[in-house]
């Protein structure tokens, strides 16, 4: 199984710990972010990585090397300028062509989920997509019908928002930066701008037709890493 791994961003929210570091490689835990991330799809049965750059991109090679790829093929996917998380995986889009399903996890994300979870239930639907989502208070949501598919997103101020349809029993979610795919996403990312965020693209595949799935997580621990508030508590919580 393949999985591409999201390192391109620039880490801005981390301040003085990303000035000579990419944020994949800040220290946590007995490893780094990129480490963390890497482990966990490993444990879920991947093989193949992608992994895309841009900011610091060399030392993330390197990083790669040192770790004598952590055992699998690793590929790479320089980005001259930061082409969005639809953008991203638009680029690579060659190397997933034969998958039947894939991963797409954010390097700066962590949670103690079991991934192959998310396989199974991938799997087990005939959905092109399952987004790993989460109740907590966020700028925006991800909204589901009562059955866990996509209908929608908005912001939480209202300011924004795009429904492919309405549900009285709608449930919001957020994202957590986890997700599976099957090959068939990319048909409804053709007509996007070179850069641009895989949301709208979810809104394309849904008013197509196509299922894309919520797979909750409010039970598991799940954080995001990109703060230096964030790393402190992860740091707490892997040690303990």
């Amino acid at each position: 199984m393949k999985a591409m791994i999201m390192a391109a961003g620039l880490g801005s929210r981390l301040g003085a710990l990303t000035k000579n570091l990419p944020k994949a490689l800040i220290p946590v835990g007995s490893g780094t972010m990129l480490d963390l991330v890497v482990e966990k799809l490993k444990a879920a049965g991947v093989d193949e990585l992608i992994i895309n750059l841009h900011y610091r991109g060399q030392q993330i090679r390197d990083h790669v090397a040192q770790k004598k790829s952590y055992g699998l093929r690793v590929e790479f996917s320089e980005e001259p300028e930061i082409l969005g998380t639809g953008g991203g995986l638009r680029k690579v889009e060659h190397f997933f062509r034969s998958e039947k399903e894939f991963f797409v996890h954010n390097c700066d994300v962590y949670s103690d989920l079991d991934l192959r979870e998310v396989v199974a239930a991938q799997r087990a639907s005939s959905a092109i997509g399952t987004l790993v989502v989460l109740t907590r208070v966020q700028s925006s949501y991800l909204v589901f019908d009562s059955n866990l598919s996509l209908i929608g997103w908005e912001m939480a101020n209202g300011s924004a928002r795009d429904f492919a349809r309405e549900e009285v029993q709608a449930k919001s979610y957020c994202y957590t930066g986890i997700r599976m795919y099957t090959p068939e996403i990319f048909e409804y990312m053709r007509h996007e701008p070179a850069h641009f965020s895989v949301i709208p693209t979810y809104i394309n595949a849904v008013r197509a037709g196509k299922l894309i799935k919520a797979f909750p997580i409010d039970t598991h621990y799940w954080i995001d890493m990109g703060t230096p508030d964030n790393l402190k508590e992860l740091e707490a919580k892997l040690k303990g």
